[in-house]
């Protein structure tokens, strides 16, 4: 049919002509088919239903759980009923609201409450707090980590690389999308060590422990395929998803990750 699969994706397709561009994404046995142009979507439906049994369910509303809300300047992708249905199975639906979702000084111990006599609910919640990440950057914590940093740069510089691969992959899915990058990708770090090691070999003496990491991350900046960059810890948009902050400081980074509440679109 002449579609490719993606480097950056298996699960998804590219279907690219002089006038026709068709990405059809498949996952379990739900298929999502969008493109440009009507009668080509149309026949792929059709030319998929000589293979595959298939019910062509219309115009997308809901895909996994995701609903795609049409205005007039663009998309929202919402989770709303989602959540919702979340917090009515964990009896929180009547919950009070709160300004921030952790607080700013928790203090917990590993004795406190009481262990759970059946933890399958709390294990499903957890599951759905993690997939309702998809569009609510805002509540995913990062709980747990591979390596234990001994150094606040190497720690930063780990969290670069992270992130370098991240980007690496994103870049990747958006050739595959068409989507031509104009700019080089910047990583923003608040740890100047971290940021002078990235763009400084001579600096590789402080953590030869992540040699491998460091080639990775350089051969990408002197390449000028990647920068990195510095800036202040009260912009650094990450502190979202793993610091507890208070209420404004928290609304102010929500923001810049343009996560809307659909009413106020």
């Amino acid at each position: 049919m002449g579609f490719r699969v993606s480097a950056a994706d298996t699960y998804l397709f590219v279907f690219c002509s002089k006038h026709v561009t068709l990405y059809l994404l498949i996952y379990v046995d739900d298929a999502l088919l969008i493109g440009n142009s009507q009668s080509a979507i149309h026949n792929c439906i059709q030319e998929l239903s000589r293979h595959f049994s298939l019910k062509d369910l219309g115009p997308i509303a809901f895909f996994l759980g995701v609903q795609l809300l049409r205005y007039s300047n663009g998309v929202l992708l919402s989770q709303r009923q989602y959540i919702t249905g979340m917090l009515q199975r964990s009896h929180m639906d009547a919950a009070k609201l709160i300004s921030s979702p952790m607080a700013i000084h928790p203090k917990l111990t590993r004795h406190d409450g009481s262990p759970l006599p059946d933890p399958t609910e709390y294990r499903s919640i957890v599951g759905v707090l993690e997939y309702v990440a998809i569009t609510r950057l805002d509540i995913s914590f990062v709980v747990s980590k591979t390596t234990v940093a001994r150094f606040s740069t190497e720690s930063e510089f780990r969290a670069c690389d992270t992130s370098t691969t991240e980007v690496v992959w994103i870049s990747s899915l958006l050739r595959d999308l068409g989507i031509n990058l104009f700019e080089i990708p910047t990583i923003w770090c608040d740890n100047i060590g971290a940021t002078c090691l990235a763009a400084n070999p001579v600096f590789r003496a402080w953590t030869r422990h992540v040699e491998v990491d460091f080639h990775f991350l350089r051969d990408l900046v002197l390449t000028k395929r990647l920068t990195v960059r510095f800036i202040s810890s009260k912009d650094q948009v990450t502190n979202i998803l793993t610091k507890s902050l208070a209420g404004d400081q928290f609304c102010f980074l929500r923001d810049k990750l343009h996560v809307r509440d659909e009413h106020g679109v």
